[in-house]
């Protein structure tokens, strides 16, 4: 069940965004990245926006709640694709959407999206006053790292997956989305910030952090990330207003089996699964792996980058903290609304009576 925000709802995230970042604009692009996630501000922001949606009617056995976090991986997935001499990144984050159905008979995964983001600094002043993708540069060489990356998004040709850069193996083999050729593709887009200070017209340009564009070469990016982001929580296209060119984010498949087992699954459902097992346990909800947090712990396998089953010293505290700051980790924000279904006659949602008085 996808929300129904509005323009507002996208204002207000815009608002939110901007409150995250300096003025004047600048910086590189993964620091600038970072700092969408290093605060509870975008957080917190979603869930002010979100939580009106929800339904709630205790008397007939339904409520619902919804639930935002941050993952981290540790490295960045890439893929080898089909000709190439050179892996390329899958992207600088992603953003995940799901609903949960709970029932007195267990929990299941009614609707996923996803949402890749490719982030780039802009440093052309031709491209800061008119961003166009692939942002910087506006027209990459195809075998350097943004030609790599820009033809993945745009025509997603079948690739190997590996965990990061230095895999030797790769993880899954030949992952093929099957999309139809000569379409603009809505499952990755490229965001760009200023990679140095606007000046003059440029600042009627850069009215937000961050300007986004579909992975489409020369494609104009002329939409804020508020805008975006409050699109792909709507299911691609925000509700009762004329529909953006391409949708923002892309359904996949995805039961808590998955999650243990992707092996049955193919295409853009095995990718978006594995980005989400490479998560440590310590950074993903239960909610997303149907795991129990024990359970996690004594399992550490089941992630591509397993956590150590002790606590965290306080040196892993801090160097976790300094890869954060240097940017080596992927966010992954991670929503999902949890719809709960129960007998409202059972026992345990009963409320209690009050003590009987007996008189002697």
């Amino acid at each position: 069940m996808a929300f129904a925000l509005t323009q507002q709802d996208a204002a207000s995230l815009d608002a939110a965004i901007a409150a995250i970042y300096p003025w004047p604009l600048g910086g590189g692009e993964l620091k600038q990245f970072a700092l969408l996630f290093k605060y509870q501000s975008l957080v917190n922001a979603l869930q002010n926006i979100l939580k009106p949606q929800l339904q709630q009617n205790p008397s007939r056995g339904f409520i619902e709640e919804v639930d935002v976090s941050v993952g981290w991986i540790d490295k960045r997935p890439y893929a080898l694709m089909a000709g190439a001499l050179n892996k390329g990144e899958i992207a600088d984050g992603a953003i995940y959407s799901a609903h949960r159905l709970v029932q007195p008979g267990g929990s299941t995964i009614r609707e996923a999206r996803c949402l890749l983001l490719q982030a780039k600094a802009v440093k052309d002043q031709g491209q800061l006053q008119t961003p166009t993708v692939s942002l910087n540069p506006a027209v990459p060489d195809p075998n350097s790292s943004t030609g790599l990356e820009l033809r993945l998004l745009s025509t997603w040709p079948v690739f190997d997956l590996y965990p990061h850069a230095a895999s030797g193996s790769p993880l899954v083999r030949a992952v093929d989305l099957n999309l139809p050729a000569n379409s603009v593709h809505p499952h990755g887009w490229f965001i760009g910030t200023p990679g140095f200070s606007p000046t003059g017209m440029q600042l009627q340009t850069w009215t937000h952090p961050w300007l986004c564009g579909p992975a489409v070469s020369g494609a104009p990016c002329n939409e804020s990330l508020g805008s975006l982001l409050a699109r792909f929580f709507s299911g691609g296209q925000l509700p009762n207003v004329a529909p953006k060119p391409v949708d923002a984010g892309a359904e996949f498949s995805y039961q808590y089996s998955d999650f243990l087992n992707p092996s049955s699954l193919a295409g853009y459902d095995r990718l978006c699964v594995e980005i989400l097992r490479a998560i440590p346990g310590e950074y993903i909800s239960d909610r997303w792996t149907g795991i129990p947090a024990v359970s996690k712990k004594q399992t550490a396998t089941l992630f591509s980058n397993p956590f150590h089953l002790p606590v965290m010293s306080a040196y892993s505290a801090i160097r976790d903290s300094l890869q954060r700051l240097f940017y080596e980790k992927m966010p992954v924000l991670l929503v999902m609304r949890t719809s709960k279904e129960f007998r409202v006659d059972s026992p345990a949602c009963r409320r209690p009576e009050p003590p009987r008085i007996f008189l002697g």
